[in-house]
């Protein structure tokens, strides 16, 4: 795509009252103008809150909203169950279609855990990627205290972000606490949540946009995330001073957003984007960059952009975001779009008649041929036989695993008809 003859459109999408919220923040801040750069090749970026919960919606900054599964959850929240959230999601799907057409860039903000982050989230960022977007999930996951349901249901949604977006940025809430202290209150943690996302898209808007030092396009950053990445980190830092630009770099190295820095040491690719007062040196950018890059265990791919703010005098601040490459399986897992409704019917009823033709074989008596057992019936040999329900196979469930009762030659554990035989008509 060229950028110069066309305008590069962006859309930021909250998706559940967590990702409503961030988005809200960034709706509340607003983004910085182009600047002297007037020709700008993208487009302001167009805000979507997107949620199940009327109410919530309701109460939105975004100037755009968007219901999702009115016939699904009346209006109300998925009740913190993801496959309600992605009923609700799939049942809008030609309308999220609509919306993503035309789009170059999509950020996905969503809170996993709940129903409708959770189970909207990667079904809305399997669409954009599909609708040829490149794709950034933005995600928190929840605080350790929230309970084992929760997180459980959060490490489902997140493995499914991974397959679904080209790159996704997560922010456990545990880290947040810990960059906030122990005398924060819930709000300042949430409202720290809330700031990075919005942080995080005006730095790549202003990477995008503003004229500095060195510029980066949008084909540079799509270069960078596309469909390469196993997990990505972002962390910020400011530093001021004589030596602001090594003070930004050991805040951004030091973040715990970083965890152990196991993906800096492992960083494919890492893009520092610097932002400076008017007396911004090259030197200083190269004293930052540097530091940043001495942390990475292999000789990552470095995008380096810097842009000048003349409302940021004396200050440096710095936002890395590191990325490790994925391996081929998880990719090769998802590759394809998603099915259609006419293919997943298509699909149940081809499992339901394997099912249909196992049942006759189980039922049939030891040593004895499973087409004798499914032809033996009382009366006329030609007489039509009835479908059966696809039931389960593994008839014993959860006790698959536990010593079978054997009396007499004959597995107790089994259902009566399945030892003599019997075909339930």
């Amino acid at each position: 795509m060229s950028l110069r003859d066309s305008k590069v459109r962006i859309l930021v999408l909250g998706v559940g009252g967590a990702g409503c919220n961030a988005l809200d923040r960034v709706a509340m801040d607003g983004l910085p103008s182009a600047g002297a750069n007037e020709q700008s090749e993208v487009n302001t970026p167009h805000l979507v809150a997107i949620n199940t919960d009327l109410q919530a919606l309701s109460s939105s900054l975004c100037s755009e909203k968007f219901q999702l599964g009115l016939k699904t959850t009346f209006g109300l929240g998925a009740g913190g169950d993801p496959a309600v959230g992605r009923k609700a999601a799939m049942e809008d799907r030609d309308r999220l279609s609509e919306l993503m057409r035309g789009a170059d860039m999509v950020f996905v903000a969503a809170g996993l855990g709940g129903g409708t982050g959770s189970g909207a989230g990667p079904f809305v960022a399997q669409l954009a990627r599909e609708a040829g977007a490149l794709t950034l999930g933005f995600v928190t996951l929840p605080f350790e205290f929230e309970g084992e349901r929760r997180c459980e249901q959060a490490a489902a949604a997140m493995a499914e972000f991974k397959r679904a977006a080209d790159a996704v940025i997560c922010v456990p809430n545990d880290k947040l606490f810990e960059m906030s202290g122990e005398r924060a209150t819930v709000l300042d943690v949430f409202r720290m949540a809330d700031d990075l996302l919005a942080e995080g898209v005006r730095a790549l808007w202003r990477m995008l946009t503003k004229p500095g030092l060195i510029n980066r396009d949008f084909n540079d950053l799509r270069r960078a995330l596309e469909s390469r990445h196993d997990e990505i980190v972002f962390a910020f830092g400011t530093g001021e001073g004589d030596d602001k630009a090594a003070a930004a770099a050991a805040a951004v190295t030091g973040s715990p957003l970083l965890g152990s820095n196991a993906i800096l040491a492992e960083a494919e690719t890492i893009l520092v984007s610097l932002r400076g007062g008017l007396e911004m040196t090259m030197t200083e950018v190269k004293r930052a960059v540097s530091q940043i890059s001495q942390q990475c265990g292999q000789k990552p791919h470095v995008l380096v952009a810097a842009s000048v703010d003349e409302n940021f005098g004396g200050k440096l601040s710095v936002l890395l975001i590191a990325s490790r490459g994925r391996s081929a399986a998880p990719e090769t897992a998802l590759a394809g779009p998603l099915p259609s409704d006419r293919e997943v019917a298509v699909s149940m009823l081809e499992t339901m008649a394997a099912a249909d033709s196992a049942m006759v074989m189980m039922a049939a008596k030891p040593g004895q041929q499973p087409e004798k057992a499914a032809h033996k019936r009382p009366g006329d040999a030609t007489r039509a036989r009835q479908q059966r329900l696809a039931l389960e196979v593994n008839v014993k469930g959860r006790f698959d695993k536990v010593e079978p009762t054997i009396y007499e030659g004959e597995d107790l554990d089994l259902p009566t008809f399945l030892r003599r035989g019997i075909k339930i008509g």
